[in-house]
């Protein structure tokens, strides 16, 4: 199984995103998590280049956290989907109206679980329920909370291995 870890925009998500998919555990695997280059330099973040340097598409599972979403959903776009994903933090403030549309066709084609917060500043649950909420292949959770942290790696990874119990070639 190949499990790949998109943080989110800020560099402390990189450790947190490391402990999180560390955490999963669903047998053989193969885990790598995302370094976004403006982490080591003063360039603004660059969701085109960022883009560029993955290959996600034979991975079975892709975990995201907010900036990491974008990263996903661009890649998907251009260059196809992984097996299943799962959205944590979806910014959906960062959204733009061509960015749903990408969100409701990714998730109508490829399993993915969303993990958002009641109050989440970014996007609330019912706001990330409302934009994916008639795509068959998605299952959404709320969990407590509105500060778009999503500090509890154990919570998040018990979510997590339920959900990816639900499939047969999981």
């Amino acid at each position: 199984m190949k499990l790949i870890g998109l943080p989110g925009l800020n560099p402390q998500t990189e450790e947190w995103m490391t402990l999180l998919v560390q955490s999963l555990s669903f047998g053989q695997q193969t885990t790598s998590v995302a370094h976004y280059r403006h982490w080591d330099d003063s360039t603004d973040p660059d969701l085109l280049h960022e883009v560029g340097r993955l290959h996600i598409q034979a991975s079975d599972l892709v975990v995201a956290k907010s900036f990491g979403t974008l990263v996903l959903l661009a890649y998907s776009h251009r260059q196809g989907s992984p097996s299943r994903a799962v959205f944590i933090g979806t910014p959906l403030k960062g959204y733009s109206a061509e960015r749903i549309e990408l969100l409701k066709v990714f998730c109508r084609e490829t399993p993915s679980l969303f993990i958002q917060q009641t109050s989440d500043f970014n996007g609330s649950y019912a706001e990330v329920a409302a934009a994916v909420g008639d795509c068959a292949a998605a299952e959404l959770v709320e969990i407590p909370g509105g500060d778009h942290v999503y500090a509890d790696t154990s919570e998040l990874a018990t979510i997590i291995g339920r959900w990816w119990s639900n499939f047969a070639d999981g």
